[in-house]
């Protein structure tokens, strides 16, 4: 091609790239008028946290604090008998070596349950590092969660319903708030421990299943604990982080292609990201996809079928639009779908546990034959309709169809059953035969003694 003929096509090319970079103010603009953070800045705490009230100051010092506990013989030791539990059909209240390892954690956990009382939660991060940025926190947070729930399962199988409570308030807390934190991730994890702190409520329930003071107050803890999380706050993080990382292109694309660790297209979008228009070209279709999800999203965020709905519109726009200006999309968007299910599943979870808890206490007057008495607990958030439920002699089993969002008949998903979670429901049981009690137990208040 004649030198003119080529300066002519660059310099057509540049024009439409300055064009489309010079619409970066106003998608800014549109993000901040759906209430979407854009800057660093914008995700902190404003007015900040009093001193006393965030849970970060607290949770600082108990990681320091766990970090030097793993490094303890008794804490490898009951790690690696954790590790081997599951191959023998074993539960950590089952093996004597985590008993101890909790026992030796005592004084630890009861001070973790100071979480308790804290109600909000910034760990002060640098949001301005964009993706370099890492969370070390929140793997200790699940470490946590765990720890609280053998301490639950092992306080409930000698009858010590203070301490299971307390153990389950405890890691109930660290779900809500690490459900706080502005990320993807942070939300995962979040919905990891309050899986974890599930598990071990089902024990928790089954052995205090004809305590009517133990069920009444784990009752009033699971009707305090949010059943859904607003699934639009974990996207705020990804907004800013991956403005941050626009914003780096420049000196990381000289770095690597000067490194010679780059492939030839790599090189060459290295080369053309060293050109402040070309960035905010990627930039301005990168933020144009984030205000066509935020306008799709409902009122109510915590709708998570919704919110999956505006994911489906965001993953044909993906599929539909690939050209050389919105390349850094397909890379750069977050995969939506598997992340508001998984917090449907979570919110199933709640209300089960919730229904299971409020059936028990009926029980000894009887069960009813319909559960739509109890309100909102007994719809299944992951299709609407009632959770399905089957009276057994003088027990019941309640279910939501699960992540699969397919009715499989109440299959529960047991471990070394060698079957995927992910193809079965998700289930509450109660099937045993002796009759409902005729008196039952009278419980205290919990405190945090053990």
């Amino acid at each position: 091609m004649p030198f003119l003929a080529i300066m002519v096509t660059y310099g057509t090319l540049k024009c439409q790239v300055s064009k489309i970079g010079r619409q970066l103010p106003q998608e800014l603009a549109s993000l901040r008028s759906l209430h979407v953070p854009v800057e660093p800045a914008e995700l902190v705490p404003d007015p900040p946290i009093p001193p006393g009230e965030n849970a970060a100051e607290l949770l600082n010092s108990l990681i320091e604090e766990l970090k030097k506990a793993k490094e303890q013989p008794f804490y490898k030791e009951g790690n690696k008998a954790v590790g081997d539990l599951s191959a023998n059909h074993l539960w950590p209240e089952d093996d004597p070596v985590v008993v101890a390892m909790v026992e030796q954690l005592k004084p630890f956990l009861q001070k973790t349950d100071q979480i308790q009382d804290k109600s909000r939660l910034d760990f002060s991060r640098d949001w301005s590092k964009g993706a370099a940025l890492l969370f070390p926190e929140l793997a200790y947070l699940k470490e946590i969660a765990k720890l609280q729930s053998y301490r639950s399962r092992i306080a409930a199988k000698v009858g010590d319903h203070q301490t299971s409570l307390q153990a389950l308030r405890t890691t109930f807390a660290l779900y809500r708030l690490c459900a706080e934190e502005p990320t993807i991730i942070a939300a995962l994890v979040a919905i990891a421990i309050h899986s974890i702190g599930y598990s071990a409520l089902e024990f928790h329930l089954e052995h205090f299943r004809n305590n009517e003071g133990a069920l009444e107050e784990t009752l009033k803890m699971l009707e305090a604990i949010p059943e859904s999380i607003d699934l639009r706050r974990p996207l705020y993080g990804e907004v800013v982080m991956t403005r941050q990382w626009f914003r780096s292109l420049a000196d990381s694309a000289t770095i690597g292609a000067e490194a010679g660790y780059l492939s030839d297209s790599e090189t060459a979008l290295s080369i053309a990201m060293r050109d402040p228009q070309v960035r905010e070209m990627f930039e301005v279709r990168y933020l144009q996809l984030w205000v066509k999800a935020f306008h799709a999203m409902p009122t109510d965020s915590r709708n998570w079928r919704e919110v999956q709905k505006a994911g489906t519109v965001i993953d044909r726009e993906l599929e539909k639009t690939l050209t050389a200006d919105t390349y850094l999309n397909q890379m750069l968007f977050p995969v939506l779908g598997q992340y508001p299910q998984a917090a449907g599943a979570m919110q199933a979870r709640q209300r089960l546990a919730i229904l299971g808890t409020r059936l028990l206490l009926d029980r000894p007057k009887g069960l009813p034959s319909q559960l739509t008495r109890y309100g909102r607990a007994a719809f299944d958030p992951l299709d609407g309709l009632p959770m399905r439920y089957i009276r057994k002699g003088n027990g019941f089993k309640i279910w939501s169809i699960g992540k699969d969002l397919v009715d499989d008949g109440g299959k529960k998903y047991w471990r070394n059953a060698r079957m995927s979670s992910q193809e079965t429901d998700e289930v509450l049981m109660f099937d045993y035969p002796e009759l409902p009690p005729k008196t039952t137990a009278i419980v205290g208040p919990a405190n945090n003694s053990e």
